[in-house]
């Protein structure tokens, strides 16, 4: 029993020291593997959602709705009152 504890000691056993870099490098790979899935999801997302067309083209058509100018009213003011208590 005492065999398999010395083992896991640092500084005992180089076998301990190799398992936890194959440990620190699979988890690298792993964590660039899922970032890049999601970047690669992200663009192919923008690809299908976003319009075709360079920027002077997609500027000069007016998406836009036309909106009636706002009637002229007085600006509107909102007054809150806040009590702090200082000790």
């Amino acid at each position: 029993m005492r065999s398999w504890r010395r083992g896991l000691l640092p500084g005992r056993s180089t076998a301990h020291r190799i398992h936890v870099q194959a440990a620190l490098l699979h988890s690298y790979t792993t964590a660039f593997l899922w970032s890049s899935l999601i970047f690669v999801a992200g663009a192919v997302i923008a690809g299908l959602v976003l319009q075709r067309g360079d920027l002077k083209t997609l500027a000069s058509q007016n998406q836009a709705a036309k909106v009636d100018p706002p009637v002229e009213e007085a600006p509107r003011r909102h007054v809150c009152r806040v009590r702090v208590a200082c000790r």
